[in-house]
């Protein structure tokens, strides 16, 4: 069984407009991914030219801007060991054959490094023939064209097709839930795509194959003032800026920016060494030899009691929402406690001063990162630059007169990079440094700062505590005298 879905490549906010129909292009038909190019066709265009022939027809057709191309993921369910690859490659021909006809260049190819075997297709939004007319994709032609047209195909070649009648009820399904499957799933929506990014970036060159990478996995992409992620699934996608930490926009651009062989090097250990991040509850709080403090017991009771949720089904956790919060938060100062080995309100008071003392050396070094960065900042601008032109260089090296203008103008800027005492590979290892070093002191710096919040309620809830005894003592005392 094949399932299809397509997917549009707008036009770039700066430099060559068509870079991510470029980027598409040139990540579809990577040797490593398609036997050596093995696994890779044109349609209406050579796969060895078929961007400058997209180009020439969009020019023909004065056409240059808006979206730049279309792209189709047409995935195979069964395991990739089950599906002849060359029987998969000729539906996929066959389907580019029948959809786009004579009116639309396209390259297509077969990927089969992943669990799945799957195809993409990159067509032109221009079509190459008549009047010029752009691709016009409607709301419903996935259920009434390109699917059924998959499936068509597919019985040809005696394999399963989707079922688009269970497809319909299983929407439908979605819409009459009572409640949010999203907000229902929030502790593991959002690991589970946090898990997803750091696969993708780790083995992304650049911000479009992360897209693409992405989307193989099956999420839906917004774009727009935010990126947002949906994960097949799930009723509502996530936000990249709520992730946080390490999965907003910028934070994954940085990722990025760095060598993929830089990226699978373990990173530096923190300044101190940090408590152990909270784990989630596994189900049953485990016997302890080594006797507890009094904090321990406290905390370590309350676990053991709340420890019961976990028995709940998961399609309910949404009811225990609350419940679940607070059993993760007392989790959070049961290890805080057992981590530093707080015994007495003193140990812990001498803890809060050590997370204050490393809070501000911490934020001292960000300051110094800053004046780096600004006593390198023209360096770091030229090189950002250079960064943008990089795909405009690549295609006027390999024979793409009309992009000889950018060209030039890289190579002024490496020019002005030497004037400064740099190459290009030593202004990016400068940049890089610089960033994974800010990267690494926001970690760390974000990491003290929770565990000066979980001490600080600590604190606070043994000042309660204390107050609360006292009033008992006073009422009880009260109560005394009154007997006399």
């Amino acid at each position: 069984m094949a399932i299809s879905k397509i997917l549009h490549m707008g036009c770039a906010k700066s430099g060559f407009q068509a870079k991510h129909l470029a980027n598409t292009i040139n990540y579809i038909t990577k040797d490593s991914k398609t036997e050596n190019g093995l696994y890779v066709s044109g349609h209406n265009c050579l796969p060895e030219t078929a961007l400058k022939q997209m180009l020439n027809t969009k020019r023909r057709y004065d056409k240059m801007g808006g979206r730049q191309g279309y792209h189709i993921i047409i995935s195979f369910e069964e395991a990739a060991d089950t599906v002849d690859k060359d029987v998969a490659m000729k539906i996929i021909g066959k389907f580019v054959e029948e959809y786009l006809g004579k009116e639309f260049e396209a390259v297509y190819a077969l990927h089969d490094d992943t669990d799945h075997i799957h195809g993409h297709i990159a067509f032109n939004s221009v079509r190459c023939i008549g009047e010029g007319k752009k691709y016009d994709y409607r709301n419903g032609d996935w259920d009434k064209i390109i699917q059924p047209l998959v499936n068509k195909i597919c019985e040809e070649y005696h394999m399963a097709t989707l079922d688009m009648d269970k497809v319909r009820q299983n929407r439908k399904k979605k819409k009459e839930r009572i409640w949010d499957q999203g907000k229902d799933g929030k502790f593991s929506w959002n690991d589970m795509i946090r898990r997803d990014i750091d696969q993708v970036a780790a083995e992304a060159e650049n911000w479009d194959e992360f897209l693409i990478g992405v989307e193989e996995r099956g999420y839906e992409i917004k774009q727009g003032a935010h990126i947002l992620l949906k994960p097949p699934g799930m009723d509502k996608g996530r936000r990249l800026d709520t992730l946080g930490g390490d999965y907003t926009e910028e934070k994954i651009w940085e990722r990025l920016s760095i060598p993929i062989s830089a990226r699978e090097k373990e990173l530096p250990e923190p300044v101190l060494e940090l408590p152990p991040r909270v784990k989630k509850v596994t189900g049953y709080i485990p016997r302890r030899k080594s006797l507890l403090t009094g904090y321990q017991k406290m905390y370590f009771t309350k676990l053991y009691r709340l420890g019961v949720l976990k028995k709940q089904p998961y399609s309910d956790a949404w009811k225990y929402k609350e419940d679940i919060r607070k059993l993760h938060e007392i989790q959070e100062k049961y290890n805080f406690i057992s981590a530093y080995q707080i015994h007495t309100d003193k140990d812990l008071e001498n803890i809060r001063k050590a997370l204050a003392e490393q809070a501000k050396s911490l934020r001292q070094e960000k300051k110094n990162q800053k004046e780096n960065r600004e006593a390198n900042t023209e360096i770091f601008e030229l090189w950002e630059k250079l960064q943008e032109l990089k795909v405009e260089v690549s295609l006027y090296e390999e024979g793409y007169e009309e992009f000889k203008e950018e060209y030039l103008q890289a190579e002024q800027l490496k020019t002005q990079l030497l004037d400064m005492g740099y190459t290009f590979d030593s202004a990016e290892q400068l940049y890089l440094n610089f960033q994974e070093k800010n990267r690494r002191l926001n970690e760390v710096l974000a990491e003290v700062r929770r565990q000066q919040r979980i001490g600080k309620k600590i604190m606070q809830e043994q000042k309660e505590r204390m107050q609360s005894r006292d009033k008992q003592k006073s009422r009880e005392r009260g109560g005394e005298s009154r007997d006399l």
